[in-house]
């Protein structure tokens, strides 16, 4: 018998993010049998409460909420627990804090592995990630996109969360937008919903690195090195 290590994640940040997340860890694992995939417990929580209003002083922190659902997933069993959603790291010490689980560090964790291949990446990012300028203190030399391409994403972001897809008006203000940004070596999307870009049209034109491919892979190497 297995004797694995459970993951829990909090999801609901967005649903749709959740689910793909799940469907990477799944695939990252390589399993040869149904029982070679690990034990993986996923509160999807969509009643957080609002992380920009709460960065902005305009509502609520979701510290409580998000680390009374991790507290639970520990309770029922899970030995970590993953959050695939860049912009809540923001919060990560306020819940840090108050959780009896490791909190296994997304911005961190996807850090890592950009380093070795890449100094300087693009961040397509949420308006929190991309003011709180997360990433920085990881890849020092990261950029962060310019005013038109931050509102244009965040457009993007809803749209996704609402439909799982963009219109083809946005694509192409997307496209047409990064193919004039320079002095990157390669593009982050550093957003959950923005892993759907990988499966666009624009995959075909630029070369997208996905947090969340890379959180997952990295978390799945995790537990296999807890074994």
């Amino acid at each position: 018998m297995n004797h694995f290590k459970t993951l829990g994640i909090v999801g609901g940040m967005g649903s749709y993010a959740t689910s793909q997340f799940f469907e990477y860890i799944l695939n990252f694992t390589e399993a040869q049998k149904e029982t070679d995939h690990f034990r993986i417990l996923i509160d999807n929580f969509p009643q957080i409460p609002n992380r920009i209003q709460a960065f902005n002083k305009q509502g609520p922190s979701p510290a409580d909420h998000i680390s009374t659902s991790i507290n639970n997933l520990a309770k029922i069993g899970a030995d970590f627990v993953s959050i695939p959603c860049n912009a809540v790291h923001y919060f990560y010490h306020d819940i840090s804090e108050k959780i009896k689980i490791p909190w296994l560090h997304m911005i961190q964790m996807v850090s890592l592995q950009l380093k070795s291949h890449y100094n300087n990446p693009l961040i397509l990012g949420s308006y929190i990630t991309n003011k709180a300028k997360l990433y920085s203190n990881y890849l020092p030399d990261c950029q962060y996109p310019n005013a038109t391409l931050n509102n244009l994403l965040d457009e993007i972001i809803t749209e996704i969360k609402l439909n799982k897809k963009l219109t083809t008006t946005q694509l192409l203000r997307l496209k047409k937008i990064l193919t004039k940004q320079t002095g990157h070596d390669s593009i982050l999307l550093a957003c959950s919903e923005l892993t759907f870009l990988t499966k666009s049209e624009l995959s075909k034109d630029f070369v997208f690195l996905d947090s969340s491919q890379l959180y997952a892979s990295a978390i799945v190497n995790t537990l296999k090195a807890n074994l």
